[in-house]
């Protein structure tokens, strides 16, 4: 009751009733999106967090953290004594982690070359990729998927490179083998193994040098931010609120643990401080309506569902086989659910859309695909698959083909011809989405009776038999005038259908347009927000997607002939 009253005075009184009406019924959930609706949230934007998906799903991985301070022999302190001191150390944990896939990530590639170096003069019995930016992508690619094959490498040395785009959530063990010089850096360095698809919880490891600025950066990471255990929220700012603590610490790092570490401590509590505000801030910025309406989970729920059924569907593959069979593409199958794709000396086209002259890894399977980089994942849209598509729609290739009856006492020829309507409008306007690309199938005889209803593609394809070569030549000498008769005719019957098929998208999209425009011009009205330039972007989409789809084109894309 204390909410309604404060709700009472931002809304009119009719609204305030439904939504009165709606506690009162215990519906509140009904009461939040009704005002979420009359808001207008999600019209233009949608906002979702990490904090807002985890309360419905466990998706991320929780994060462990593993501090590893080292000591400084006697007489030992210049860079190349520190750097064989954290050396021993991580040789010796990879030895004792050898069933763990484990990260590293250091700053330099002279670092990863060191390591690198020191296991091979040794000897040292360990399986371990290597990835910086001296390699070319192909050989990065090579490394990674070497690193992600179960019985690959037990280790990844990388440079800051790795952290970025890379997503390596097999991994169980992250090493971060010095730390970075900001909370962003750290989070992308973390966030290549906190992932969605991760399996394991993320086991950070951070070696360090005792009394060195690398445990002020570390203790201000962990006990000023809590960085490495949850996300950092305006991590730039905060670093640059404490650059020059953090510079001083890089330069004279004794006196943070002088006088009992005083100087530590207040840094740490000065950081506290201003993280709480700044928090604080963001937190009371956050719009709820927003967040409410970017996220609805009976609706997650169902498009979860339609994507697993989508991936399950094996029609791409039985496609992608076809086109690879007939075009000359050789396929090896490499593991289970990965095919390796290489152009053949035979192909009958000179390009294969983003397949490289030395092959590619591809698989069908998202759980896969999430867990390699390396792996192309095919679906319908990706653009090898509609490359090729685009290539076949634009190219003579298998355009006409000639077919006999399997019952050899039926006599009647008939032509079926499959035209595409599509209709051009300006991208942005998003025409698919209400006007998709089309085929359309007329089947007639050679006097131009139409017999599209009567069968079906499939149905056709079980009463006819490739025909040979004979059969081509004879089709060849009914002649041209006659084949462009046909041609005519069945394209006089498509244009029937498609101006049928047009006039429904039309009024599907005008009646779609016309709700929003309702919609915002209800807005404008109750909230007294100033929608006109949205109201007339509506408006003029109308009209261009009308005009634009009154006029689509229709062309011939290929043809069966029958006898």
């Amino acid at each position: 009751k204390e909410t309604l009253q404060k709700l009472k005075k931002f809304l009119s009184p009719d609204i305030f009733s439904e939504i009165e009406e709606l506690c009162l019924a215990g519906n509140q959930e009904g009461a939040v999106k009704l005002l979420v609706d009359l808001y207008g949230t999600g019209r233009a934007y949608f906002r979702n967090s990490r904090t807002s998906i985890t309360e419905r799903f466990n998706l991320f991985p929780k994060r462990v953290l593993f501090e590893h301070p080292l000591v400084l022999r006697k007489g030992e302190g210049e860079g190349e004594e520190i750097f064989h001191v954290k050396l021993r150390w991580l040789l010796h944990f990879l030895m004792e982690s050898k069933e763990e896939k484990t990260l590293l990530i250091c700053r330099t590639k002279d670092i990863v070359f060191a390591i690198e170096q020191y296991i091979e003069e040794n000897q040292i019995p360990l399986k371990y990729a290597v990835f910086h930016s001296e390699l070319s992508l192909l050989n990065r690619d090579r490394q990674a998927a070497y690193f992600s094959d179960p019985k690959g490498a037990q280790v990844l040395f990388s440079t800051e490179i790795g952290s970025e785009g890379r997503n390596f959530q097999f991994a169980k063990n992250l090493i971060l083998f010095d730390l970075p010089k900001t909370p962003e850096m750290l989070e992308q360095r973390i966030g290549r193994l906190d992932r969605i698809g991760q399996k394991f919880d993320v086991c950070i490891h951070v070696p360090y040098i005792e009394k060195s600025f690398e445990e002020v950066f570390f203790k201000w990471f962990q006990m000023g931010l809590n960085a490495f255990l949850t996300p950092v929220k305006a991590g730039e700012k905060l670093f640059d609120l404490f650059k020059k603590d953090l510079a001083m610490a890089r330069a004279r790092a004794h006196v943070f643990f002088e006088k009992e570490g005083e100087l530590l401590e207040d840094l740490i509590r000065r950081t506290r401080e201003e993280y709480a505000e700044i928090f604080r801030l963001l937190e009371s910025g956050r719009d709820r309506l927003v967040e409410l309406n970017s996220f609805d989970y009976e609706q997650s729920m169902e498009i979860v569902e339609q994507i697993a059924q989508y991936d399950g569907e094996a029609d791409l593959r039985e496609y992608m086989d076809d086109i690879f069979n007939t075009l000359g593409v050789d396929v090896e199958d490499h593991a289970e659910g990965v095919e390796f794709l290489l152009p053949s000396e035979n192909m009958f086209v000179p390009y294969f859309p983003c397949l490289p002259p030395e092959g590619v890894s591809v698989t069908y399977r998202r759980d896969l695909a999430i867990a390699r980089d390396d792996l192309f994942f095919l679906t319908w849209d990706h653009p090898m698959v509609t490359g090729i598509m685009e290539f076949l729609l634009g190219h003579s290739f298998g355009r006409v083909s000639v077919c006999r009856w399997k019952n050899n006492q039926t006599k009647k020829v008939i032509i079926e011809s499959f035209f595409i309507l599509k209709c051009v409008a300006p991208r942005n306007l998003d025409p698919d989405s209400y006007f998709p690309t089309t085929m359309i199938r007329i089947m007639m005889d050679n006097e131009g009776n139409d017999f599209t209803l009567k069968y079906a593609k499939n149905e056709m394809d079980e009463k006819v038999k490739e025909g040979s070569r004979e059969d081509h030549f004879k089709v060849k000498s009914i002649g041209k005038e006659k084949i462009n008769g046909w041609t005519t005719m069945a394209t006089d019957l498509g244009r029937v259908q498609a101006a049928s098929f047009i006039e429904n998208k039309v009024n599907l999209m005008e009646k779609n347009l016309n709700e929003e425009i309702m919609r915002l011009t209800s807005f404008a009205e109750k909230n007294k927000l100033d929608l006109a330039d949205e109201i007339d972007f509506f408006t003029a989409k109308k009209e261009i997607l009308k005009e634009a789809m009154e006029n689509s084109s229709l062309t011939l894309d290929s043809m069966r002939i029958i006898f």
